[in-house]
């Protein structure tokens, strides 16, 4: 690794002449397929940051989409993403790339005051990495008006541990039903989801957890 991966995080100054050119890639995120654009060495450096918490394109891209709701497209988004994680990482040397990703991820909206409202987006960002398709559609066929009610119908049809464990499910059923907001927005193209409009501009800057 060199000096700037070592600076600014994995992924970063590989030591080898810029690519510019930009490369499409399809990916699958929260329970739909989209294309993202960005260049090689962005690419590389992605790959690089899932390789280091042991996650895949899709998980990670799905953890950002659940974040930046509203506020732009996923390549957007992923680009963003990237530059606060080599800040982040700057800023806190030696934290383990878990935890500069959640940390990124945190600010990349601003973070609810509301103690329910922020464990609501933490658990966005648990599930989504767990989305497929079957998933989406059960989540969207057990949306109530009692988001505890969906949580205990959606938690019988998983198929396996779900990842939210024992968590509060009035909780994990509000997370659960933004998520197929978000899903369901994200195919349409709309601006906002669940009357929330996000800029990209408002990043703030949490101290590390």
């Amino acid at each position: 690794m060199n000096a700037m991966s070592r600076d600014f995080g994995p992924g970063f100054g590989s030591g080898l002449p810029l690519n510019a050119q930009s490369v499409p890639q399809k990916l699958r995120i929260l329970g739909y397929s989209t294309s993202v654009r960005l260049e090689d060495d962005l690419w590389s450096a992605f790959d690089a940051i899932c390789v280091e918490i042991g996650s895949t394109r899709q998980r990670l891209a799905s953890r950002i989409a659940a974040r930046s709701v509203g506020a732009c497209g996923m390549t957007t988004a992923m680009r963003l993403f990237l530059l606060r994680y080599w800040q982040v990482y700057a800023r806190f040397p030696g934290v383990l790339p878990e935890v500069v990703v959640r940390q990124t991820l945190e600010e990349m909206i601003p973070v609810p005051t509301d103690p329910r409202e922020l464990s609501i987006l933490r658990f966005r960002d648990v599930i989504a990495p767990h989305l497929t398709p079957a998933r989406v559609r059960a989540i969207a066929a057990a949306v109530a008006d009692d988001p505890a009610r969906t949580c205990a119908v959606v938690s019988r049809s998983w198929g396996e541990a779900t990842p939210w464990g024992e968590a509060d499910p009035a909780l994990v059923g509000r997370a659960l039903i933004d998520l197929v907001s978000v899903s369901r927005v994200k195919r349409q193209s709309a601006p906002t989801v669940a009357g929330v409009a996000v800029r990209a501009g408002d990043l703030g800057r949490p101290a590390v957890r």
